[in-house]
């Protein structure tokens, strides 16, 4: 077991904070969701993220906190750790029930598992799939139960991600950017590609963070205030530099698609409901004009990676991998083969194939859940914009179950929207920015929700 030195920093600060400060370590773990390619300790060839490292604490604080007496408060969270339970079965007995069924080896790459496919069999990776599975739930419960949190908790993973992928673009800055963060020994790096990565390990996990960041930034600049405000006109600026310097069609795809869901959407609730514009709106018809102006700028960039993507054969490849798993699915009768076991391309076909109907369904009705109740708090509702596009990337092409950022902001998601006991309302959202104080017969909740010692 070594530990790097980001992984010494993380866990330092981390464990400080859940000791002495609750604040200082909700602010670690949340920083810590930027670094999803970098190795904080690695273990027989396998490389721990620093968010899984400081995560754990943050499921310990969760069980304690729920053997106190401290719900989550939140439907979505019950549903989640249905969801791990299920997951937990099905990859403890599904290796056996269906032992040589072909798989699509996670280790194996999409590209020769689709023409060679391995027997499925228990593989270390399943164990780590499962762990990851549980500290990213863990994660999630622990921030719904918390008595106070900010939107402003997922500038600070989106700032670090945008600003230090950005770096890559300087002379030299590709070099040191991969040598400080890109060093899990867990994921598999091209030395030629020419495309920017910034801090993650493919172009593409780049894209899809770009995507994201962009969607919260815009939504999350209004009520902004300060330096977060500067900060989020940053993102607003790099993040679409970093997603064409990546020429991911992942994320050039999701793009478009969350542009045309919030024209319609938006446009349909201010003709028919007389609702309020965002401000992030003004940027319409500035961006219009811009790419009538520049169609070989805008328009074309993202029609070349588009077209560029799906007239090759990994795109085919990966096409294939998704109806490989659905037929996975089918003959396994919708149990699973387990987590880790399979790795398609898209992380619905992914959970689906790995954890069966019923995994899926719970996963995915805590996720619609979760965005559909953080919405109706005007101050937040730039997490459930983000944590929407961020899936929505991945469920067309980017399939890992353990990233961190969904899981922080599911977290943050059901914190938003989560319900008091005695209280038929959603709790709101005070001028401050932080949901409503609890009212005075939750007493015992604010007794025992705070630093774990």
């Amino acid at each position: 077991m070594t530990f790097s030195i980001i992984g010494i920093v993380f866990l330092a600060l981390g464990i400080l904070g859940w000791i002495f400060s609750e604040r200082l370590f909700i602010v670690i773990l949340a920083a810590s969701a930027a670094f999803t390619t970098s190795a904080a300790v690695t273990v027989g060839g396998y490389s721990v993220s620093p968010f899984h490292v400081v995560g754990v604490l943050a499921v310990i604080s969760a069980i304690v906190s729920r053997f106190r007496g401290v719900g989550p408060g939140h439907t979505a969270a019950t549903l989640l750790m249905c969801a791990l339970g299920w997951s937990a079965l099905v990859t403890a007995i599904g290796p056996s029930l269906f032992r040589g069924m072909p798989i699509l080896e996670p280790k194996g790459g999409i590209d020769r598992q689709v023409f060679d496919p391995t027997p499925l069999a228990y593989t270390p990776s399943m164990a780590a799939q499962l762990a990851y599975l549980t500290i990213g739930v863990g994660v999630a419960v622990y921030l719904a139960q918390r008595q106070e949190l900010r939107p402003s908790l997922a500038t600070i993973p989106i700032a670090l991600g945008t600003f230090l992928s950005a770096l890559a673009l300087l002379p030299g800055g590709g070099e040191t950017i991969g040598a400080l963060f890109r060093n899990s020994a867990s994921a598999w790096y091209n030395a030629y590609e020419a495309r920017l990565s910034g801090i993650f390990a493919e172009p593409s996990f780049l894209g899809v963070f770009s995507v994201m960041a962009l969607a919260f930034a815009l939504f999350r600049v209004a009520p902004a205030k300060g330096f977060e405000k500067l900060v989020l006109i940053g993102v607003i600026l790099i993040a679409p530099i970093t997603l064409l310097a990546s020429g991911s069609a992942v994320g050039a795809v999701a793009l478009v698609i969350l542009v045309a869901t919030a024209i319609v959407y938006y446009g349909a609730r201010f003709i028919f409901a007389r609702m309020k514009l965002h401000p992030a709106w003004l940027l319409v018809p500035f961006t219009l004009v811009f790419a009538l102006a520049t169609p070989n700028t805008l328009t074309g960039t993202l029609t070349s990676v588009i077209t560029g993507k799906t007239d090759t054969e990994s795109f085919r490849n990966r096409f294939a991998s998704d109806f490989f798993s659905i037929d996975l699915t089918a003959q396994t009768y919708g149990f699973g083969v387990g987590l880790g076991a399979s790795r398609p391309s898209s992380f619905a076909t992914l959970v689906i194939s790995n954890v069966g109907v019923v995994g899926f369904a719970l996963l995915a009705s805590a996720i619609v859940l979760a965005l559909v109740r953080a919405r109706r708090s005007p101050q937040w509702v730039a997490v459930p914009v983000a944590l929407f596009a961020l899936v929505l990337a991945k469920v067309i092409a980017e399939p890992a179950l353990s990233t961190p950022m969904m899981w922080l902001l599911l977290g943050m998601c059901m914190y938003a929207g989560r319900t008091v006991p005695g209280s038929p309302a959603v709790i709101g959202v005070d001028r401050a920015e932080s949901v409503a104080r609890p009212p005075k017969n939750t007493a015992r909740r604010n007794e025992a929700v705070g630093r774990v010692t």
